[in-house]
């Protein structure tokens, strides 16, 4: 048998060829490994998306990479976007040469998205003229640019194309591309084909327009088409690929195919071998070079504003500062990075001038020159952060800082950059969201037409998590696997699913990441542009951008900067009080108070359960000790915080695994907490640099068994020289290599500490405005659901929140005489266009006398009925006492009809003597306004529409007679069960305001149960057992007990709670209440105080004993038992007035 003559496949589609190529890079170079082949081409649909990857990935597996790509050529201008030649796109295959070939490439798939975009990527011949350098074209599929002529019956065109190509191409570089899949266009073009090339003396090449691997495999194809289409897979007419021949072929089968044809076997050898496909990485000429004003060098540019800021911190420059500073200035000149810290420093500086909230998280705050550029706030070498974590000496990478900018205001700083440095060279990064398990289970299902439900039992038996896949599911859920194996459909759906999982579904847009170019962004890598829309994004991922050498910078959009600079300009205007954080430092007494109580509802990163209690536990009092909750508060740590806790209150004796780690690993109380502390380890105690120590904590992270090898001996080795036995080195070893699995970012966690205390302190000392910016927060970000759980937070500190009113309210919340008025904006349908008009209009004439009065002076075009209705509906016109809500409601039409009347009058000059009567009496029956008699909404209709239109409640709440009992006996809220772990045992108190019994197939009777608290709903499910010995006290509009475990699934819209008991609200009042407790503060204990205290329990005196708990800084809360006589009734007229002494912080019921 002779041996088939050498193939090389020039026309492959990979995953990239979005839900149409099946293709992955590790299997196909395997693939054309295992068929003999050292070479292959990538041609993805009209983009460069997976080039980067396929020539890394390639040359690593020792196959020889072709960069291409099958474009999409207009007939006419590539912009035509209206003549009938408009939606014509011709495919072409072109293939890069050499580096000079893969950036003309670059360039006209760039163009293609930003210029040319009619349903497809579009080039013209125009473009490829100026740009076919480096280039091969082949004339590609049926589709192609021959093929169609041909099959329109144009023959003379396709010559005169195919002369058109050839001439800008030049000699040898256009290939009249033969393929043969057996469909009848091909049977019809094929000798037409080849009898151009002959006629033309054209060179031929042949391919097969591989879309997957093995011919199996057209299957998955089959449903990626479908996904994409949106069709099912048994609709007729959709669109399908007919056979199952686009594989990837092995050389015998292609000559079998084409070895008649003269050169088209030998040719895909001959264009391989004329390809040095090429892209150049770690390019040092693309970072952008800052340009001075003054004509100075960027060195000392940097160099003279670094010491300016050095000297604005820290006065007299020590001679540790000073070392510190030369040794990074050092580093940052000699690896090339001048003028990426001067681009860093310029925009962040335009944010600070414009009083754009910005701050910066990561390793950057370890740097001393960005501490003294003001790019970061965290002197580094007080907080005893590393600058080699961040810029390590001994591995050339780019530094990256990762600035944090107010949410609403980021778009101003992406815009300076684009502005100062070209917006060609300026460019968001691209994201590819690719299918994972569950989303691939529900995507299989919907093609093959499969029930919902039976798809969704399907996928909640997938455990949920991100690196989850069906595979691991299979072996983690004995339910999943016993479906697998018993029912042949879920075998289907999983082993079709688990073929088109990881793979690319649509690509998006990075939250954050901007990269800045030297030059303009398209002579260094791909472009593109998603359809309608204006922002230019890279085809390369954030990864590979810097691995080619870009400046990527991440400018994350961080609700937290805008809320604590809302509520400091909330500050300044109510008490004309100017915050000034250098100044308020980090020693606030009244801040730590807060925190050791574990007030953190609101505070940046302590918000959740588990992290207040904390805070509780280990009661912090200084920014290092928010540091070490923050870093350990993660699986891996959090192992260690009992111990943490127990050796910070002198529970426990303190230990260091060597005598020497006594200064690293000092202030977490010898255990280690920080990445930093794992290279301090390795430096103190082995005598490694810290750029060495950082490349082990690196390897240590990746797990690597050959590195760890060769890290562990060097580790003794090092140790030994300094007199540290090797048994002692090597357990030291072991212990930092568990330690470095888990270990957080020191500097990072160090910045968000800042934002902790800062959110902590301003909540500390001006609560109302701190409530009224973290409400409006959530406006801004869409975040409607947390409104209720935070109101209800804001009315246990004591303030009240005041519904919508038209006259008083602002666009957002806002504080008035020490609480807090709904904010307009907050309703639904009512958006912030409407409400500036709102305000304009009351601002430029006053506020608004009555309900026709406002319907006159708005213009309808920016208020309309919806948002008068739910305006209406929210109560904002109840002030204005000009009807109720149902009557006004009942008008609006009406209302909105004579306004519109009137206003038009007015602006004809048109006035009436009714209009002179009604200047002065603006009542609704004076301007003619008739309202009917009909009954008011009762109070739990009207909380209903109020809570749909606003996510809360706002002229009361059905259960607020409860919030004590809230306070004193749930273990869990409605919203705080999100943050517990699936079938963590705990406890809810609700009103039940639904019930659902159903008959298992047992014959038995369990129940659905709605439950209702302060701050949402929750479903209780009753099993049989502890249905029937509950069922009694079950009833709809009944305040309940339930204790149970919590179930979480990652499909369920909430979490629920699987009964184990129930039991009444006033049983468990009677067991469960020994004392009132009330909480003091400190600065509360004046006499005055204490009398008014006093003289309430004597007006109420019963049989409850009462007991004072008081804050203090340090010790905490302190326990004052009174006077025996002082026992209280607990009626609601005592708990009312009570409510009344503002000096408390709050009441509960405690049982011991």
């Amino acid at each position: 048998m002779s041996t088939p003559p050498p193939f090389v496949h020039l026309h492959v589609h990979s995953q990239y060829s979005l839900l149409d190529g099946v293709s992955h890079f590790k299997p196909l170079f395997n693939r054309v490994k295992e068929l003999g082949m050292d070479s292959i081409a990538l041609t993805d649909h009209g983009n460069m998306f997976g080039s980067l990857n396929f020539f890394k990935e390639a040359n690593a597996s020792g196959v020889r990479p072709i960069i291409g790509c099958e474009v999409y050529v207009s007939p006419s201008n590539h912009k035509d976007r209206t003549s009938n030649q408009a939606k014509i796109q011709n495919h072409l295959v072109l293939l890069a040469k050499d580096y000079t070939g893969y950036l003309n490439l670059c360039h006209l798939v760039s163009k293609g998205f930003l210029e040319g975009f009619y349903y497809k990527p579009r080039i013209d011949k125009e473009m490829l003229a100026a740009h076919h350098e480096g280039l091969i074209a082949m004339s590609a599929c049926t589709g192609g640019i021959l093929c169609r002529p041909f099959l329109d019956k144009r023959p003379k065109d396709a010559y005169q194309t195919a002369d058109d190509f050839a001439q800008i191409m030049g000699p040898d570089n256009f290939y009249v591309e033969l393929m043969d899949h057996g469909l009848p266009d091909q049977k019809i073009v094929l000798p037409e084909l080849i009898a151009l090339a002959r006629k033309m003396n054209l060179p031929m090449v042949a391919t097969n327009d591989s879309h997957y691997l093995r011919r199996e495999d057209a299957k998955t194809q089959n449903i990626l088409i479908a996904i994409g289409t949106n069709k099912s897979e048994n609709v007729e007419g959709r669109f399908h690929f007919d056979g199952e021949d686009y594989y990837l072929k092995s050389p015998e089968e292609m000559a079998a195919i084409f070895g008649h044809v003269e050169g088209a076997i030998e040719n895909t050898v001959r264009i391989s071998e004329m390809c040095h496909s090429e892209i150049k990485l770690k390019q040092k000429d693309l970072i952008p070079e800052y340009i001075t004003e003054n004509g100075q060098s960027p060195t000392d540019f940097l160099r003279d504003l670094s010491i300016a800021g050095l000297k604005r911190h820290y006065g007299d420059i020590t001679p540790a500062i000073q070392e510190r500073f030369d040794y990074e200035f050092g580093i940052i000149t000699q690896m090339g990075f001048v003028s990426y810290f001067l681009v860093v420093w310029d925009f962040v500086n335009f944010a600070r001038r414009n009083n754009i909230p910005v701050g910066c998280r990561g390793s950057g705050a370890g740097s001393i020159v960005a501490y003294a550029l003001a790019i970061t706030e965290l002197d580094p070498i007080a907080r005893k952060l590393f600058f080699e974590r961040f810029l390590n000496p001994e591995r050339v990478s780019m530094p990256d800082f990762d600035i944090d900018l107010c949410q609403v205001r980021r778009q101003e700083v992406i815009e300076y950059v684009r502005n100062k440095y070209g917006s060609d060279n300026v460019a968001q990064i691209i994201t590819f969201n690719t299918m994972k398990a569950k989303a691939a289970v529900r995507d299989v299902g919907r093609v093959k037409s499969i029930p919902l439900n039976m798809v969704d039992r399907i996928a909640k038996m997938i455990p949920e998590g991100p690196k989850v896949s069906i595979e691991s599911a299979l072996k983690d859920s004995p339910e999943l696997k016993e479906a697998y194996e018993l029912d042949h459909q879920v075998t289907d759906i999983l082993d079709a699913a688990r073929k088109i999982e990881g793979t690319v579904r649509q690509p998006g847009v990075h939250a954050a990441g901007v990269v800045v170019c030297r030059k303009p962004l398209i002579e260094a890598l791909p472009l593109y542009k998603q359809a309608g829309k204006e922002d230019v994004v890279t085809q390369y991922n954030m990864i590979e951008v810097e691995e080619v050498g870009l400046l990527k910078v991440d400018f994350l959009g961080l609700k937290t900067l805008t809320m604590l600079q809302d509520c400091v300009d909330m500050v300044k205007k109510l008490h004309n009080i100017s915050i000034d954080w250098d100044e308020v430092g980090f020693d606030d007494p009244k801040t730590y108070e807060l925190l050791q109580r574990g007030d953190g509802f609101g505070v940046f990163q302590v918000e959740s359960s588990g992290m207040r209690d904390l805070l509780r536990k280990a009661r912090p009092l200084d920014l290092e000790e928010i540091t070490v909750l923050i870093a350990a508060y993660r699986p891996g740590p959090m192992q260690f915080l009992e111990t943490y806790i127990n050796r910070k209150h002198k529970r426990e004796e303190t230990i260091y695994p060597h005598p020497s780690l006594e200064e690293p690993l000092k202030e977490t109380y010898g255990l280690m907490i920080y990445q930093e502390q794992v290279m301090q380890t390795a430096q103190v105690l082995a005598g490694f640099s810290l750029g060495a120590a950082d490349l082990l904590r690196r390897a240590m992270s990746k797990k690597k068994k050959s590195d760890m090898e060769k890290y562990g001996k060097d580790f003794v080795a090092g140790a030994e020289k300094k007199g540290v036995d090797p048994k002692v080195a090597k357990d030291v070893f072991d212990m930092i290599e568990q330690f470095a699995q888990y270990g957080f970012n020191k500097a990072h966690a160090a910045s968000y500490a800042v934002l902790t205390y800062r959110t902590a302190y301003l909540k500390a000392h001006y609560p109302a405005e701190f409530m009224a910016s973290l409400l409006t927060s959530e406006i801004r970000t869409g975040a409607s659901d947390k409104l209720g759980p935070y109101i209800s937070v804001a009315r246990d500190m004591g303030l009240e929140v005041m519904q919508p009113d038209i006259n008083r309210s602002q666009m957002f919340f806002s504080v008035v005489e020490g609480n807090i008025r709904f904010g307009l904006a907050a309703i639904k349908n009512v958006g912030q266009g409407c409400v500036e008009h709102i305000i304009q209009m009351r601002d430029k004439d006053g506020p608004y006398t009555s309900f026709t009065d406002f319907c006159e002076r708005i213009d309808q075009t920016c208020v309309n009925g919806r948002a008068l209705e739910c305006l209406i509906t929210c109560g904002a016109f109840d002030s204005l006492d000009c009807g109720t809500r149902p009557q006004l409601l009942d008008v609006l039409k009406d209302a909105l009809e004579m306004g519109a009347s009137k206003r038009s009058m007015k602006a004809s000059g048109q006035t009436s003597l009714f209009d002179l009567l009604e200047a002065t009496d603006t009542s609704e029956a004076a301007t003619g306004l008739q309202l009917r008699d009909i009954p008011d909404w009762p109070d739990r209709e009207r909380f209903a529409k109020e809570k749909e239109l606003a996510g809360m409640f706002l002229s009361g709440h059905p259960l607020d007679r409860f919030r004590i009992d809230f306070r004193s006996f749930g273990k869990v809220t409605s919203s705080g069960l999100a943050e517990i772990e699936d079938g963590t045992q705990t406890a809810l108190l609700g009103l039940v305001t639904a019930k659902k019994e159903i008959t298992t197939k047992n014959g038995d009777l369990m129940a659905f149960v709605e439950l209702e608290d302060l701050e949402g709903k929750v479903e209780i499910v009753f099993f049989p057992r502890t249905y029937e010995q509950s069922r009694d006290i079950i009833m709809v509009d009944s305040m309940l007990f339930v204790e149970g475990k919590a179930q979480k699934r990652v499909d369920d819209a909430q979490a629920k709670i699987l009964a184990d008991k129930a039991q009444r609200l006033e049983d468990l009042r009677r067991t469960k209440t020994r004392f009132l407790d009330i909480l003091l503060p400190w600065e509360s204990l004046e006499m005055a105080n204490l009398e008014k205290l006093r003289g309430l329990m004597r007006d109420y005196a019963g049989n409850i004993p009462v007991r004072l708990r008081v804050q203090t800084v340090e010790n905490g809360e302190v326990l004052i038992v009174p006077h025996a006589r002082y026992k209280v009734n607990l009626n609601e007229s005592f708990l009312g007035a009570f409510d009344k002494l503002k000096f408390q912080k709050s009441v509960r019921f405690a049982e011991k």
